[in-house]
């Protein structure tokens, strides 16, 4: 009888702790970045050089970022998405892939410059 508990204890215990091992494996990264306010979509609406603003979507079209909670990102510009990862930094993001673009965070806007044009983008709401 003794032994008999003793293997139900056992069994007990191992099936503990298989458990408890993978629940520890299954999260993931898929949140890493949930509580982040750049998750989203952003969309650039105005365009600066040398001081003149211009409407985004008049020139280049639709031109919007996503940032997923999971760290990854997707940038859709003149109908072409380019799938990369992004992180948040001290000022804002750095997205990543062959190449890396850094955002500033400024007055609720994402802001970058690319070959001299500032984008402005706006979360979607």
């Amino acid at each position: 009888m003794k032994l008999r508990r003793t293997i139900i204890v056992a069994c007990c215990v191992i099936i503990a702790s298989l458990g408890i091992a993978l629940t520890g494996c299954g999260g993931g990264d898929e949140g890493k970045y949930a509580d982040s306010p750049y998750v989203g979509t952003w969309v650039a609406n105005v365009a600066e050089y040398a001081g003149v603003e211009v409407d985004v979507a008049d020139i280049i079209g639709a031109f919007e970022i996503t940032l997923n909670a999971d760290g990854s990102a997707s940038m859709l510009e003149e109908g072409e998405t380019l799938e990369c990862d992004w992180e948040p930094t001290d000022s804002g993001v750095t997205m990543k892939d062959s190449t890396q673009v850094d955002l500033t965070y400024e007055d609720g806007k994402l802001v970058t410059e690319m070959s001299g044009v500032t984008f402005y983008f706006e979360k979607k709401e």
